[in-house]
């Protein structure tokens, strides 16, 4: 499973404008100096996840200002994607390393404004978030259907290793299910002796820090893998929010 595709959640949408009358030289200063300090915690150009890269940090007007480039054909799906852009934006900021940056952010009255462009420089999609709502958490299931209906537009995708993810859907309010198909590779894999492994594996793929894991935990979204042959299925692996601190 694409890795990005969890980036978050770990996770970085509907538009929040920020109105604002511009900063003092004196708060116009004190911006810069988060954007520097955010600039020593994650230099630029930085990829934060498989086709994702952090290329530029800097400030606008009264918010600071991260630049993606998105090259990843799903991932561009998501962040089309209103409420999951937002979502990924706010738990970013959120990381225990940039703890103190956001603090000193709401105390100032600074939003963050990101924004998403694909490989030739176009805009994708662009989220702002204004001090008030950057602790805002949106409902879990917003969340889960927005990030099913998002990769949901990108099916079928093929892995590339006779496996094609057919659909993602959204079950209740806490899990996305995917529903992969693998010919007979599937139906000669015993999944059961291998599932810890494949856990293991893919979250650590996916979070490659304790503070993200922490925070995927946190969201409390379940991913559920149905792996098929034609009708049938072969084996389920569901990956709770708990397993995020077990790996």
């Amino acid at each position: 499973m694409n890795n990005v595709r969890y980036s978050l959640i770990t996770a970085w949408a509907v538009i929040i404008l920020v109105i604002s009358t511009g900063c003092t030289p004196k708060q116009t200063s004190y911006l810069q100096s988060l954007v520097d300090e955010m600039r020593r915690e994650c230099p630029v150009p930085n990829e934060v996840a498989d086709g994702v890269v952090v290329t530029n940090i800097s400030h606008d007007d009264n918010n600071l200002l991260m630049e993606l480039t998105i090259t990843d054909k799903v991932t561009k799906e998501l962040f089309r994607n209103g409420d999951y852009f937002r979502l990924n934006s706010r738990y970013t900021l959120g990381e225990s390393r940039f703890a103190h940056i956001k603090e000193a952010m709401k105390t100032n009255g600074f939003g963050i404004k990101c924004v998403a462009k694909d490989e030739s420089g176009k805009t994708i999609n662009e989220v702002t978030i204004a001090p008030s709502d950057l602790d805002k958490e949106e409902a879990i299931g917003v969340v889960v259907r927005a990030t099913a209906m998002a990769e949901n537009a990108a099916c079928p995708l093929d892995y590339g290793n006779g496996s094609v993810l057919e659909r993602a859907e959204a079950l209740g309010d806490s899990t996305i299910v995917y529903y992969i198909e693998g010919g007979e590779a599937f139906a000669n894999t015993d999944f059961a002796a291998v599932e810890d492994m494949m856990k293991r594996q893919m979250i650590n793929s996916i979070s490659d820090s304790e503070s993200n894991k922490q925070v995927r935990h946190d969201v409390g979204i379940s991913y559920k893998y149905v792996y098929k042959y034609g009708d049938k299925v072969c084996h389920t692996l569901t990956i709770t929010p708990d397993d995020w601190l077990r790996y």
